[in-house]
């Protein structure tokens, strides 16, 4: 055991030092200082200095090294990298510790332990211009106001309807499963190991920010109005760039308060009105760049500091457009009977849309009939509310928009890639995706 002590004047050094395991008795006694050691014994005081590095410093430097190194990079078009960093599973506090400065009680608490049962890869960098180019072949923020015009800087002006679709398609291009990270995933990657207000520390005068995180000190007031080139800033413990400030990150979760207890890999509810923005932005007070804070807004709202942060998971996830329930509609509700005639189409902004009929009444076939229909944005993981798109008068039967074939082949297969093109395949009955 060493247990050093120093003298600012003579830098004297007080050890304890158990030696006899080491064989280092003639190179160090109690009250010895440096001025004082001849040179006859430099080699023993380099082999010392050699020996303290490899027991004490070489270590960390090396577990630090080889966690940076845990990553891959995939090409967009053979040409753009998105760089990952692997995130192993494990158990972290999530929500703002009690007394938390500059805190939002009535969001970010009670404090809870959660537990990832599940490694990920996550998104080094936010998602950029150039990578979203390079899937989605669109610029959402030309032409608006605070932008960069540089395509290395995050990609703005994104909904989260926007965000599903980015990595609904870079699944398609890829062949991997990629998604929005789950609000607990974030704030897990977030901290880093870290239980302190930001992960570079609590930072209560707000003195280490500017030097961390893009916020309104830092850019409004330097009249730099829009997000920064990604990895400008040190990355947090983990290796992960511009998880506070810079654009707020959508995750996959809908919005809702945080319950009682402990909790295991928590995905967030099956519906809301809101879904969750983590990591603050560079309009952003430094309060709302802790790693608790949460944020919130309708899925179809697009601003000049949103964005993304993308999530590859090697467990295997159903393909798009194959929901988790098959109860998309219930009969003996709102005085149907009889729902018929499902189908399921893949509309031009890649929702997917389930129609079916709702009939009124069983008698014959020219029973009342609505035409309803359910949509979801999130690739069939969870459905909106029923829509009736046509009321049935009388006894009239409605044609389904797809054709209408044998109840006992009534399904639709789908594939994982995607161009936007459903045909009938000429073996069978299935209708399929075509590659």
């Amino acid at each position: 055991m060493l247990c050093f002590s120093k003298n600012i004047t003579g830098m004297q050094i007080h050890s304890h030092l158990h030696t006899s395991s080491f064989g280092l008795e003639s190179i160090y006694k109690p009250g010895i200082s440096l001025s004082q050691l001849s040179m006859e014994n430099s080699k023993q005081v380099q082999t010392m200095a050699m020996l303290l590095f490899l027991l004490f410093i070489a270590p960390f430097r090396t577990i630090s090294q080889t966690y940076a190194h845990t990553g891959q990079t995939i090409l967009l078009n053979g040409k753009v990298s998105l760089e990952l960093i692997k995130v192993h599973p494990g158990t972290f506090m999530m929500g703002q510790r009690q007394g938390e400065q500059d805190a939002y009680p009535n969001k970010e608490t009670p404090q809870h332990s959660v537990t990832l049962t599940h490694g990920f890869w996550m998104g080094k960098f936010e998602i950029t211009k150039e990578q979203w180019q390079a899937v989605m072949g669109t610029t959402p923020w030309e032409g608006k106001k605070f932008v960069l015009d540089d395509p290395r800087s995050p990609v703005v002006y994104i909904s989260w309807n926007d965000a599903s679709i980015f990595v609904v398609k870079l699944s398609g291009i890829t062949g991997r499963n990629f998604r929005l990270p789950t609000e607990a995933e974030w704030e897990y990657a977030c901290r880093a190991g870290t239980q302190t207000r930001f992960y570079w520390g609590d930072d209560p005068w707000y003195n280490e920010i500017d030097k961390n995180a893009w916020w309104r000190g830092n850019t409004l007031v330097k009249n730099e109005m829009y997000a920064h080139k990604t990895g400008m800033l040190p990355p947090n413990p983990w290796g992960f760039y511009d998880l506070s400030g810079n654009v707020s990150e959508w995750c996959q979760d809908w919005h809702s308060y945080y319950g009682e207890g402990p909790v295991t890999d928590p995905s967030g509810p099956q519906t809301a009105e809101h879904r969750v923005l983590r990591g603050g932005s560079w309009i952003s007070i430094g309060g709302h760049c802790r790693s608790s804070r949460r944020y919130h807004e309708l899925p179809t709202l697009a601003h000049s500091d949103f964005g993304l942060r993308v999530v590859l998971t090697e467990e295997k996830q159903a393909f798009s457009g194959i929901p988790e329930s098959n109860n998309l509609f219930t009969c003996g509700t709102e005085g149907v009977n009889t729902y018929r005639i499902p189908s399921l189409l893949l509309a031009p902004d890649n929702s997917l849309l389930a129609f079916c009929e709702a009939r009124k009444e069983s008698i014959s076939d020219a029973s009342p009939t609505d035409m309803i229909l359910r949509r979801s944005i999130d690739g069939g993981r969870t459905w909106l509310p029923i829509q009736v798109l046509i009321h049935g008068k009388g006894k009239e039967a409605l044609m389904n928009p797809c054709p209408n074939r044998p109840h006992k082949q009534s399904h639709l297969t789908f594939l994982h890639r995607c161009p936007q093109i459903w045909f009938e395949s000429p073996q069978t009955t299935d209708y399929h995706q075509r590659r």
